[in-house]
């Protein structure tokens, strides 16, 4: 099989577009989440001599290692070839995936004229790809979100340069908390541009306890999205900025279980006002969630708690805590409309990543 795609120069005419069959189709189904591995950026990355490892390898034990070693070769051909990828659409009914980056691949410890160069180099290859002639995979970009202003300027280089539908972010950089890097720019900006935040863990920053039974992927990767959100939410973001458009990965992780309790310190708690005018739960109804709960039962109650129309379907492709039966987890569910199960399959995500107008 030849290789997926190559790190080479932007032309004009490499800008492609879903194809216009998808693209008018209300019946397309369309995958949020799913991951590409730049080798060239790896290749890149030993060159400057950057090391370090994804934060749920930080705390891992010797057989998570093992395992997560194992992984890596089963999947590469799928991380790295187009033919494996297509084929594995067709066989899961996917129509179209937007791509992003596998999470090791943010290389948030580099300094920032080395974050700025990997960040450049996965973008290309992501555009790359999502510039196939079938028409069926976006993009999302990254940033080097140690440095907020150079996080700008990769954003819009990465949207109006690339066309690239927005970028995935991680969930802190070095154990700093997303509310208080001055990204307050980057979130302007991806505003202005309508551009997609997917927000994706790499494992909880404090992971000590979880490091044996897989615990800092389990555990760790939505324990660790609740945080950043929920600080996020406190800290006025979403009430700043209306129109920002992101998408937490996992389903959210722990949020839709137990929104009421934020809701009630907001009321009683004086520190849980300062920055925030309206209960916590507002904020989190402007979020979009990936479907990745891997139950039916699960789903419901994410569709209860946010409604049909903040859904997308994700299945963490081509990953082994993926789920490639993400598309029947929706289909199964009872008592949704065609209208709103359209709508999760792909109908959501077509606008909101503006592939189809409002």
């Amino acid at each position: 099989m030849a290789e997926l795609f190559q790190c080479v120069p932007r032309t004009q005419q490499s800008l492609g577009t879903p194809s216009p069959q998808l693209a008018r189709s209300g019946g397309t189904v369309v995958d949020v989440h799913c991951h590409v591995l730049c080798q060239q950026t790896e290749q890149l990355a030993a060159q400057l001599g950057v090391t370090g490892e994804a934060g749920t390898m930080r705390f891992a034990s010797a057989a998570s290692r093992q395992a997560a070693l194992a992984q890596r070769q089963a999947i590469q051909v799928q991380m790295t070839q187009v033919e494996a990828r297509l084929a594995d659409m067709d066989r899961t009914g996917i129509d179209l995936q937007v791509l992003s980056p596998a999470p090791n691949q943010y290389h948030y410890d580099t300094e920032p004229e080395v974050g700025r160069q990997l960040a450049a180099r996965v973008n290309q290859t992501v555009a790359e790809m999502a510039q196939h002639p079938s028409g069926r995979f976006l993009g999302l970009g990254t940033v080097p979100l140690q440095h907020p202003q150079l996080a700008v300027e990769a954003l819009r280089h990465a949207v109006k340069e690339l066309g690239l539908r927005g970028v995935e972010i991680g969930t802190h950089v070095g154990g700093k908390d997303l509310d208080t890097l001055g990204l307050e720019d980057f979130f302007a900006e991806a505003q202005a541009l309508g551009a997609l935040v997917f927000l994706h863990p790499a494992g909880f920053s404090e992971g000590q306890r979880l490091g044996q039974y897989f615990l800092n992927n389990i555990i760790g990767n939505p324990l660790e999205s609740t945080v950043a959100v929920s600080r996020l939410v406190f800290s006025g973001l979403f009430e700043r900025l209306p129109d920002l458009k992101m998408c937490v990965a996992h389903g959210g992780g722990y949020l839709p279980a137990y929104p009421g309790r934020m809701d009630h310190a907001w009321k009683v708690r004086h520190e849980c006002r300062a920055c925030l005018s309206h209960p916590p739960s507002q904020s989190l109804r402007k979020l979009y969630f990936d479907t990745l709960v891997y139950s039916p039962q699960q789903l419901t109650h994410l569709l209860n708690t946010y409604g049909a129309e903040r859904l997308l379907l994700g299945s963490d492709y081509p990953y082994d805590m993926g789920d490639p039966a993400a598309r029947e987890h929706i289909e199964a569910l009872a008592g949704l409309s065609e209208a709103d199960r359209r709508a999760i399959l792909g109908g959501n995500a077509l606008r909101l990543l503006e592939v189809i107008k409002k």
